[in-house]
């Protein structure tokens, strides 16, 4: 939209995910893009009570289907979507605690490199003056499933998108 305002936030950051922990990943200067990946949207809404988080901003990758359903059950009562785990994988993004009901998480392309797989994410954030129910427990939250990354990190760059009044 042309009314809208994007703020780029100079994060590049990510989440390899090893034996029972995480790793945050520094982006460095050599790598290759490779292409757009097609990704699967498996979920998104919010939740009004902040279940895994303790109210801060998470990023999760599931390679497995139990970690990924029993993650799942904590945003939805239904079923969790199929997915192949043999060439796929899930990523979980919530935002954590937000002041009302007018924010947004968004996926907009996830691209493969040679040094990882990038998922670009926009927090859409109403602009000045927008009035919304306040909720201020709601959390806002996206599954995806993309195609496994083998042993490349997924990394997440953000952005935040003011958007303006209905």
């Amino acid at each position: 939209m042309s009314s809208r305002r994007r703020i780029q936030v100079g994060i590049l950051w990510g989440l390899l995910v090893l034996s029972g922990g995480c790793q945050l990943i520094i982006s460095s200067g050599s790598d290759t893009y490779l292409g757009d990946l097609a990704y699967r949207d498996l979920a998104s809404g919010s939740v009004v009570v902040v279940l895994s988080n303790e109210g801060h901003k998470q990023l999760k990758v599931f390679n497995d289907s139990v970690s990924y359903e029993a993650e799942y059950a904590l945003y939805r009562t239904t079923p969790a979507p199929a997915v192949d785990f043999v060439s796929h994988q899930v990523v979980a993004l919530e935002l954590g605690p937000m002041p009302s009901t007018g924010y947004s998480l968004e996926v907009l392309a996830v691209e493969e490199h040679t040094a990882a797989i990038i998922v670009y994410v926009v927090n859409a954030i109403p602009g000045e003056g927008c009035a919304f129910p306040a909720l201020p427990s709601d959390s806002f939250y996206r599954f995806i499933a993309v195609p496994r990354s083998g042993t490349r990190p997924i990394l997440f760059k953000e952005s935040l998108d003011y958007y303006p009044c209905p």
